[in-house]
Parts: structure tokens; C-alpha cells; sequence
């Protein structure tokens, strides 16, 4: 085993607490605009903000938004918001 090859898919964990504090941040509630970049991103911030509210958290709003004006997503009818 060649102890200098990086190991795949966990170059994350080698990297200092304030880059990964850095590179997360963006997927906090309060930071939107990656949520609407694109389809994959707003599937993904739904994912992600599972327990947030449309409305109350900026993000899943921003992603609910995106899906609903893509035709991705069709809010349900029978639900009051």
C-alpha cells in the first residue's frame, strides 16, 4: 500500500476544520443561491433541509421555487401552507 496516494473519496476528512466550516457553510439555511443554480442542486437542498419549512428556511424555499417553476415538483393540493 502506497502510503502517498490520497485516499479516494476521503480528502475531506484531511482538510483543517475551518476549510470544512468553509465549504459547508454555503448549505446553511440563511444562503440561498446555490439551492437555484440548477435542478440537481434544488433536489439536493431539499434533501438536505429534510426538517425545514418552505417559508421559514430561505434555502428550501429557494429549492421548492426552482422545482415548482421546472415543472419537477407539484405542490400538493390538499395541503395549506
Amino acid at each position: 500500500m502506497d502510503i502517498d496516494r490520497p485516499r479516494p473519496g476521503h480528502d475531506l476528512l484531511d482538510r483543517p476544520v475551518h476549510d470544512l466550516v468553509a465549504l459547508l457553510e454555503p448549505l446553511d439555511c440563511h444562503d440561498p443561491r446555490w439551492a437555484r443554480d440548477c435542478t440537481a442542486n434544488a433536489h439536493l437542498a431539499m434533501q438536505r433541509h429534510r426538517e425545514c419549512l418552505v417559508g421559514e428556511c430561505a434555502t428550501k424555499t429557494a429549492a421548492f421555487v426552482h422545482l415548482r417553476d421546472e415543472g419537477r415538483l407539484t405542490p400538493d393540493a390538499g395541503r395549506t401552507r
